[in-house]
């Protein structure tokens, strides 16, 4: 999905009241002159149908006035009366998400109903309109999924409750309503051919339209939006999937917005969590009423350690540390990796486009003035252990440096790590369940009786690959013969060594004597683990 289908057509308020149902603003807003000028798909027949592609227009033909204040960019073929009619719903749908299709365009709102603090006296300087509900509004494509309508549908929400709250407090959409209205005035007694649109003005008079356009131009920039509503009401969303293209877009595949969610549902104890800033960095841009537990993970964050340490470390509880994580790795501001160590495989991401990058480079230079970055790129060309990187007779100066700049480099997400999975593929051969069962009396092995535990962990295994099994040289031993026994069900490709050594509370070192033991059943292959959204393979 690229950044056209995942960015907001427009943004529509709209309200109904004392003076019927209109549109208060929308932006990008439209003009008269530049659709007639450029937009030759603008059929005069008002019983024509509009298609989608009458929903642009032609930037080239728009002055440059005009394209930068987004007129030209998209510009809705709907007036303000059909819009009105269309997105200004009844109390009954109030509080509830508002869906609707047409003509390939997906309006995505939440109708508001405003609810007057009767305690607070109206301003009596003037006649003030009485606004009964209003709905803030997103258009967007139509073949966006649902991932992404419920994504806007939460900022609509988001949105809709800072105003209401000022609404209560200080009749602030009322007041602004009145500009706005003031706006449309003027531009009804200009000349008919000025050109000029009231929302264009309502740019300069209106911070409600000031801050509607900022949450525009902030979604089809990097999908961060952090406005306030009446200096007041701090407003913070972010569109997850771009956010994680805008910052990496020229190295990877763009990410579907789906995936994200995968991603932090495959997030477990084992995995290490590595901040994308500098810490201090990271603290200076959180809000000043974000959660302490938030600072204390920062604080003690280490791409050495592993979840469950900086559980402890931090003295949170697990789940806690999970959603706090889930949080920064939303916000592109940490992802998740395996906690560094000697036995990972490292190699260059199979999804960068440019190695030789001059802001990449730029950067690289910046941070480590003695080192280069080609010559860093080609040690990690073939997957291998990062204990084969690290010199022994290296000072323990250059190893922490090179520690560095593999920090780096998965900061930029030019490396992926990769997994060893494990199969268990016994010979083939047709054997029965009684010859299964007759080979455990033979071959030394009649110390095993049916009703064992190791016997009964075994008991799904297909009598040849029983067989198979039983017939190595370490099935012998009850310490070996057991802990595969115990073990056998995550050989099954699905799980690396990492998870296994997790689930059954074991060391690297024994699973790898153990698989060794019984190399000739089990097969081993590494590969990417198939969660990581950031480096797969396969296309999305």
């Amino acid at each position: 999905m690229s950044d056209f289908d995942t960015a907001p057509l427009s943004v529509i308020l709209v309200s109904s009241g004392s003076r019927g149902s209109r549109v208060m603003y929308r932006y990008p807003y439209h003009i008269e002159r530049c659709r007639h000028e450029s937009s030759p798909l603008v059929s005069r027949n008002p019983y024509s149908i509009t298609i989608a592609e009458m929903f642009y227009t032609d930037n080239s033909r728009c002055s440059e006035d005009e394209t930068s204040e987004g007129a030209s960019s998209i510009a809705t073929v709907y007036s303000e009366s059909t819009l009105a009619t269309m997105l200004a719903t009844n109390t009954e749908h109030c509080g509830k998400k508002f869906d609707l299709k047409c003509d390939n365009i997906r309006f995505i709102g939440f109708p508001t109903l405003i609810q007057r603090d009767s305690s607070r006296p109206r301003p009596e300087s003037q006649e003030l309109p009485t606004i009964k509900l209003f709905n803030v509004v997103f258009a967007i494509q139509s073949s966006s999924g649902a991932y992404l309508s419920s994504c806007y549908e939460d900022l609509a929400r988001r949105l809709s409750a800072g105003i209401q709250h000022e609404e209560r407090r200080c009749n602030y959409l009322t007041c602004q309503a009145v500009i706005m209205m003031a706006c449309i005035d003027d531009v009804s007694a200009m000349p008919e051919d000025s050109g000029v649109s009231p929302f264009q003005l309502m740019l300069e008079t209106s911070v409600l339209a000031k801050m509607f356009k900022s949450v525009y131009d902030s979604l089809h920039a990097d999908g961060i939006v952090q406005v306030f509503i009446n200096s007041r009401v701090e407003i913070s969303f972010c569109l997850p999937h771009k956010v994680h293209n805008v910052s990496d877009s020229s190295y990877r595949r763009p990410i579907q917005p789906e995936s994200l969610s995968e991603f932090l549902r495959a997030v477990r104890p084992y995995h290490a969590l590595l901040l994308l800033e500098d810490d201090q960095r990271l603290i200076g841009q959180l809000p000043p009423d974000c959660s302490p537990a938030l600072i204390r993970l920062i604080h003690v964050t280490t791409p050495m350690k592993n979840l469950l340490t900086l559980a402890l470390d931090a003295d949170l509880a697990i789940l806690q540390v999970f959603q706090l994580v889930a949080h920064l790795v939303y916000w592109a501001k940490a992802t998740v990796i395996y906690p560094l160590c000697e036995s990972n495989v490292y190699m260059l991401s199979t999804n960068i486009t440019n190695l030789v990058d001059d802001n990449l480079m730029t950067e690289f230079q910046r941070s480590f003035p003695s080192g280069s970055l080609p010559a860093l790129l080609s040690e990690f060309s073939l997957p291998t252990p990062l204990s084969r990187h690290r010199n022994p007779v290296d000072m323990l100066q250059q190893q922490k440096l090179l520690i560095e700049m593999v920090i780096w480099m998965l900061q930029h997400r030019i490396l992926m790590q990769l997994h060893t999975y494990v199969f268990l593929i016994p010979p083939s051969g047709k054997h029965s369940v009684s010859e299964g069962q007759q080979y455990l009396g033979t071959e030394g092995l009649c110390h095993l009786r049916p009703d064992d535990t190791t016997m009964v962990l075994l008991r799904d295994l297909h009598p040849d690959a029983l067989v198979a099994v039983l017939s190595c040289p370490a099935a012998s031993s009850d310490d070996d013969l057991a802990l595969f026994a115990k073990v056998h069900r995550h050989y099954n490709g699905q799980h690396h060594l990492e998870e296994i050594m997790y689930h059954y509370n074991i060391s690297r070192s024994q699973l790898l004597a153990n698989i060794d033991k019984f190399r000739n059943v089990l097969v081993t292959c590494i590969h990417e683990e198939p969660s990581d959204i950031f480096h797969r393979v396969r296309d999305q």
